[in-house]
């Protein structure tokens, strides 16, 4: 059967439905054609019902990538699809970044980036980006000077400790110095205000500023505990006095019991008790008529002790001038001898044994040495001699 109606006429058709002969349905032209449902992808649709382009007023062109794919929209996750490049994104959340084991974007000398990660193993993290172990650079060769005061606060971590071992002679473990002199230093009180190294605890600190020890034993310390400030040193002895001198180290002072010894060459030479507000002990010199054993600055005039009850008065260059004896109901006053002609010209008042003098003959016979000269006592009166016996 022919078809000789338009197909606008057509309304339906049932079997199979075609054109005869060489013009085709491709070859149609200007035919309309009413579609009624859904058009297939083949018919220019989208085999959607629900799909609807809105927005341009004008012609717009949408390019779409010629392979299958899903589409980003408003409101989805930027995951999907898994790969492309995001640009001009704000409000990146923490728990959208993916902090997998990679270094792709670590940060180097070249970028900013992420940290690398680290080691477990005590390194630093070094300006290169890399990771490293603690050098020498990071001890105290790789300390520089301060540019201004600094204050370090370490609370209560204790128990820093610096140890050597040195075995080269000559050498200091630690110095504190000067590169140039000070100056500009003043005195308050007798206090020096400019001082090279200051240690110092607070009103009612338990804890002493300074304690040194020698040998593991202790020599000095600060006694945190006074209410005035107090040195507290070891006690010392004779062959080691406490406090000494470099020239001359078994001289010097220490403490034996309660008493203060003051001590030369490794001999005791007096004694502070606890007895008497002074005392002295003479020990291990008895001295003589020449040489006393304690004399006056000069050395020329003082005491010795010609024996254990005996105590005399010498001076270096007249000898033996006096002595004093002691013992069980015995008190005895000597005078030393002297030769006439050294009797000299002494104030009224002197008196002395003059051994080379004349016997007296009266009274108050003037002293003379030209007769027996058998010796006699002597006294200085009204400026002239006077000897008897």
């Amino acid at each position: 059967m022919a078809l000789t109606a338009s197909l606008s006429a057509v309304t339906a058709a049932d079997g199979t439905f075609s054109v005869a002969g060489a013009t085709a349905w491709n070859a149609l032209t200007g035919l309309p054609v009413t579609l009624s449902g859904i058009a297939s992808p083949a018919q220019g649709g989208t085999g959607i019902a629900y799909f609807t382009a809105a927005g341009p007023s004008v012609a717009r062109v949408y390019t779409f990538p010629d392979a299958a794919a899903t589409i980003l929209y408003s409101g989805g996750p930027l995951g999907t699809p898994s790969s492309g490049t995001l640009t001009s994104a704000t409000g990146l959340p923490e728990g959208g970044l993916s902090l997998t084991d990679l270094t792709t974007n670590d940060f180097s000398t070249a970028r900013h980036g992420f940290v690398p990660k680290g080691t477990n193993v005590g390194s630093f993290l070094k300006d290169d980006g890399t990771w490293a172990a603690p050098t020498a650079a990071s001890t105290l060769n790789g300390i520089t000077a301060a540019t201004g005061a600094v204050t370090i606060a370490s609370g209560n971590n204790t128990g820093i400790v610096w140890n050597w071992a040195n075995t080269t002679d000559a050498t200091a473990c630690h110095t504190l110095g000067e590169t140039s002199p000070a100056t500009n230093g003043t005195l308050t009180a007798g206090i020096p205000n400019q001082v090279l190294l200051k240690l110092t605890t607070l009103a009612g600190s338990t804890m002493s500023p300074l304690s040194v020890y020698a040998l593991g034993v202790p020599v000095f310390s600060v006694n945190p505990s006074a209410s005035l400030p107090q040195i507290l040193g070891a006690n010392g002895q004779s062959l080691g006095p406490m406090y000494s001198f470099a020239g001359a180290t078994t001289t010097g002072m220490y403490r034996a019991g309660a008493s203060l010894v003051f001590t030369t060459a490794a001999t005791d030479r007096l004694t502070l008790g606890t007895t008497a507000v002074f005392s002295v002990a003479i020990r291990g010199i008895a001295g003589s008529g020449t040489v006393p054993a304690v004399a006056d600055p000069t050395n020329a005039t003082g005491i010795f002790w010609p024996s254990a009850t005996t105590v005399g008065i010498a001076n270096s260059t007249f000898g033996e001038l006096a002595r004093f004896t002691g013992g069980t109901n015995t008190a005895l006053f000597g005078l030393s001898a002297m030769l006439f002609a050294n009797l000299g010209t002494p104030a009224d008042g002197n008196m002395c044994y003059c051994s080379d003098c004349d016997a007296p003959t009266l009274v108050d016979s003037t002293c003379t040495s030209v007769g027996t000269k058998t010796g006699s006592f002597a006294a200085r009166v009204n400026n002239l001699w006077k000897c008897f016996s």
